[in-house]
């Protein structure tokens, strides 16, 4: 057994290394290292617009909820000190009915994203996304 430790030993004094010590060898990285790097980025970033564009629809109906509620909040506001069972309008416009609510103070301004008509039903305007 010493024999072969002697003859291991000798050849490995007289050949040269097959593996290249780490200052011979490129320092960089390779391209299987830089795409799994892209490979990680890409799906951190596909859950992180995942998460943001769940959160602004769900801002998005949250707003349109509260600006619904807030239509018959001032309706039955304008209702009960008024006695009446419908909004007497002025003009033609599309929110002539909430501009009473407006100018009774019930409303601090016409709804963007929901039409009023004369009994206070509330339905959403065409393109608001509600």
């Amino acid at each position: 057994m010493s024999t072969r430790s002697a003859r291991h030993a000798e050849w490995h004094d007289h050949e040269p290394h097959r593996h290249a010590t780490t200052t011979d060898r490129d320092t960089g990285y390779t391209l299987i290292e830089m795409l799994i790097v892209v490979v990680i980025l890409g799906v951190l970033t596909a859950a992180a617009v995942l998460a943001v564009s769940g959160m602004s629809t769900e801002a998005a109906d949250t707003g349109c909820q509260a600006d619904r509620r807030q239509l018959h909040v001032a309706v039955g506001a304008y209702q009960a000190q008024t006695g009446n069972d419908t909004i007497t309008a002025v003009g033609t416009d599309h929110d002539r009915f909430e501009q009473v609510l407006v100018d009774g103070e019930f409303l601090r301004a016409p709804s963007e994203m929901h039409d009023l008509d004369a009994d206070g039903h509330v339905t959403p305007q065409e393109g608001s996304g509600c």
